[in-house]
């Protein structure tokens, strides 16, 4: 992957570049832990063969000629592919939720961040898509090569977005302060699911109680924090279980001061001690199904 600092702006909304890169194989599993639930959006296109990726609780299919965009927070990993396989992966952010008074910005937030993921064809961005696959192999040798990849890639979310709009609904000014608050709370637990004590941090950062904190964490999830905070350990153990990390190290990945304190989550939530749930998952093929 290539890294950038390069400052965006589609639509009056500013973002920043973060990485572009091709994925080959299986590499991306094997190699991107922390990339798996992070605070960045992730484009997505498949250039050669298909594979099957974890979103969320969905596991879907990649095929040729296909973009799927995932929003920040959302779990995420490949699970297999064809061999030869390739996918570009675009990595960008929204710094914040912007704190403008532009329609357009306020309507191109809420459609990135409306919804978990979603894919369509890219048959009409394939050749901006090429052009920028040129532009990365030709990058040491273009003196203004990465004015001519951030124009690309501004061009690419604009048209990808304008497969996804912001319902109506949505784009007033009570949706949108809502969007705020779920962003904040999201890129919270992205970054601090190893804490114990996070719950006074979190309603500190949004000027509430714990016991209001919990109230919002209800409504948005279904839950309160120790439960959402569960779920995300829950998650990010499973599927480094499935990847064959250490016992030791997933605990400490996951928060846990030891070992014993780890099996002791994982066998309450599960049933299943941890070796005994990598050993679940070993021979299993799962469904795939395509996102709505």
């Amino acid at each position: 992957m290539k890294t950038f600092t390069v400052d965006m702006c589609v639509a009056s909304l500013p973002m920043r570049l973060v990485a572009i890169g091709f994925v080959k194989d299986l590499e991306y599993q094997m190699s991107h832990i922390f990339q798996h639930r992070h605070s960045l959006f992730e484009m997505q296109y498949v250039t050669q063969g298909q594979c099957t990726v974890k979103i969320d609780r969905q596991v879907c299919a990649q095929s040729e000629g296909e973009v799927f965009l995932i929003a920040p927070g959302i779990y995420h990993s490949q699970k297999s592919c064809t061999s030869p396989f390739e996918k570009m992966c675009i990595i960008f952010e929204v710094p914040a939720p912007p704190q403008v008074s532009s329609s357009s910005a306020k309507e191109l937030f809420l459609a990135l961040s409306t919804s978990k993921f979603f894919s369509c064809s890219a048959q009409d961005m394939a050749s901006v898509f090429a052009a920028l696959k040129q532009a990365l192999e030709d990058w040491d040798t273009k003196v203004c090569g990465i004015d001519e990849i951030r124009v690309l890639t501004e061009l690419l979310i604009l048209r990808l977005i304008q497969h996804r709009s912001a319902p109506e609904s949505e784009t007033d000014d009570g949706g949108y302060a809502h969007e705020q608050r779920a962003y904040i709370i999201d890129e919270f637990f992205n970054r601090n699911f190893h804490l114990n004590d996070g719950d006074e941090a979190l309603a500190q950062t949004l000027g509430v109680s714990v016991r209001q904190l919990n109230r919002i964490l209800k409504s948005l999830y279904g839950c309160n924090f120790r439960e959402k905070l569960k779920e995300i350990r829950l998650e990010v153990a499973t599927d480094l279980l499935a990847a064959g990390r250490s016992i030791t190290e997933i605990s400490e990945i996951t928060g846990y001061s030891c070992p014993a304190n780890f099996s002791t989550f994982i066998k309450n939530a599960t049933g299943k001690t941890p070796s005994q749930l990598r050993q679940s998952f070993s021979g299993k093929a799962p469904q795939t199904r395509r996102p709505s």
